[in-house]
């Protein structure tokens, strides 16, 4: 995989995740002034191809949480999950795991925790008015479908198993 730290301000965040071509992600690390506190202008960058994915979806001890987002619950629920529990400059903070990934020409977010801290996941979502459904997102009628439902061609998110559930609304 290829690291490489960079500054970045959240405008060209913005820029780096709308320029992804599908199936492509990355992760972004914190990094550290020489105090111990976050430095919030330089991240580490990690480019993640669809060969990453297969990879974390073979982790069983990992809960894993797609988010779509466009969709502002996401967002807090990201946020909370990660500053209620794995605090930036925290021991804990290693604990908790960000991909952004292109998926159907849409930007998502898989959050990932101990499988042993789930229902931490479980508590931010419903604390942001939100809840986790077991299962992953569907594309039904997908350009590029890797299955059929009753003759439709869908599209499953392609980190796909038993510990990775689905961010949705109430």
């Amino acid at each position: 995989m290829n690291r490489e730290t960079i500054k970045i301000d959240m405008n060209q965040l913005g820029t780096l995740i709308h320029s992804m071509p599908n199936n492509n992600g990355f992760r972004l690390t914190n990094q550290y002034n020489e105090d111990g506190s976050v430095d919030e202008s330089s991240y580490e960058i990690e480019r993640l191809t669809i060969e990453h994915i297969k990879e974390h979806n073979r982790r069983k001890d990992k809960f894993n949480v797609v988010c779509l987002m466009l969709r502002e619950m996401a967002q807090r629920f990201c946020h909370k999950l990660e500053w209620d529990h794995y605090p930036p400059g925290t021991e804990r903070n290693k604990l908790f795991g960000c991909i952004y990934y292109r998926w159907n020409d849409l930007i998502w977010c898989v959050v990932s925790v101990p499988i042993a801290e789930k229902e931490l996941a479980l508590g931010s979502a419903a604390e942001v008015g939100g809840r986790l459904a077991d299962g992953v997102p569907t594309m039904v009628g997908s350009e590029d479908p890797k299955a059929t439902m009753l003759g439709i061609p869908v599209d499953h998110f392609p980190l796909n198993n038993e510990n990775t559930w689905n961010l949705e609304g109430r």
